[in-house]
């Protein structure tokens, strides 16, 4: 519900979770996450002056700002002037509103920051293990074998941002682009060697992905791909072209494959509760409704002339007070769910087209098709 509220604030990509999202439409706003997620944390001087994606971009798009900024306008040049009586024994008051709305939006940007990171260590494990299964198939599979594990893992990962619920992912704008090679791709040089063509699924294996997760959701098609991957190692484990020990290790990276999308899934279905997150929202939107009032009122009628310094300073006090709180806020709404297509969302068609790419690389012509030779220490 936050999410889908604070996707609606923008244009192009934001127009909510009801609107189906095309392939191209994901990979022409991936090179804006990505850029934005390899930035860096550490601010220089130079950056503080950015505007695109940053807090003050945030802030200015938000109907909210102009609202209040509007209010205090009025309700200056009303008192000012005289039409309203002047009253400065208000700002004092908002000492303790102003505490308790700080620590209700500071707090709710924690458990966003938490959402957002935990989310971000789910993704890039299931990463890690799609590259740590990629190169066990590799070293003790047959080629073909190992291709057809290293294709299998990878539609898994895939799934994986299928299964989020509430996601923009689905089959027909995520996998199936990827898994048929149908749709371009950012990266068309690093994906699939020249004499090979990119096919993740079969036609039939793509219908049974689709109709489980139709059915029954994106987590259940992932175990199933994950149990195909499992016969395959099992069937070569009987054959005996591969040994116990890196069976065992193949089906013990598939089971944490298998619990990171698990957990994945249940820290992303854990909702931050609708009624805590409103009374937040509404009580730092009343704080700074009477912060715009307050200050609005804090005139001297015994000045006979304005001051332009003293109304610049109360404009700057009144733009930070919003910057803080409703900025804030406005931050921890586009962290709270990071799988959609605003800038600060996880670019993930450009971490399934890396792993795609690794393992295209390290399986063309890295597969065994006999045991290697062993070469002694000296």
């Amino acid at each position: 519900m936050i999410a889908a509220a604070y996707r609606s604030r923008m244009g192009k990509f934001g127009q909510g979770l009801n609107r189906k999202v095309t392939y191209a439409e994901l990979v022409a706003c991936e090179q804006r996450k990505t850029d934005l997620l390899n930035r860096g944390t550490v601010v220089s001087t130079l950056d503080f002056f950015s505007w695109t994606d940053t807090g003050f971009s945030f802030l200015v798009h938000s109907p909210l700002f102009w609202m209040h900024m509007i209010i205090y306008a009025v309700i200056r040049v009303s008192t000012t002037y005289g039409m309203l009586e002047a009253d400065s024994s208000l700002t004092s008051a908002l000492t303790t509103t102003g505490a308790a709305a700080a620590f209700g939006v500071v707090y709710f940007r924690g458990q966003s920051a938490q959402r957002y990171e935990g989310a971000f260590g789910h993704v890039m494990s299931c990463s890690g293990r799609v590259k740590d299964i990629t190169m066990l198939a590799t070293c003790c599979l047959p080629k073909d074998v190992a291709q057809k594990c290293q294709r299998l893992i990878n539609v898994a990962n895939i799934l994986v941002y299928v299964s989020v619920r509430d996601g923009v992912y689905t089959i027909d704008n995520l996998l199936e682009p990827l898994a048929t090679g149908v749709e371009p791709a950012p990266k068309p040089d690093a994906l699939v060697h020249p004499t090979e063509s990119r096919e993740l699924l079969t036609t039939a294996e793509l219908a049974d992905v689709r109709r489980l997760v139709e059915e029954h959701g994106g987590g259940l098609a992932v175990g199933m791909v994950l149990t195909w991957i499992m016969k395959l190692v099992h069937a070569e484990q009987v054959k005996g072209t591969i040994d116990s020990f890196s069976a065992s290790r193949m089906k013990s990276k598939l089971q944490d494959f298998r619990s990171h999308q698990g957990s994945l899934a249940d820290h992303m279905g854990f909702p931050i509760p609708f009624t805590y997150s409103h009374f937040v929202f509404a009580m730092a939107c009343i704080f700074l409704l009477n912060v715009s009032i307050a200050f609005g009122l804090d005139v001297d009628p015994e000045q006979e002339a304005v001051s332009i310094t003293a109304e610049i300073v109360v404009v700057i006090v009144v733009v930070i007070a919003n910057l803080f709180f409703l900025g804030l806020y406005l931050v921890s709404q586009a962290m709270y769910f990071p799988f959609g297509t605003e800038p600060l969302d996880f670019p993930c068609v450009s971490f399934c087209l890396d792993d795609l790419a690794w393992g295209d690389i390290a399986i063309h012509g890295a597969g065994r098709t006999e045991n290697p030779e062993v070469v002694e220490n000296p």
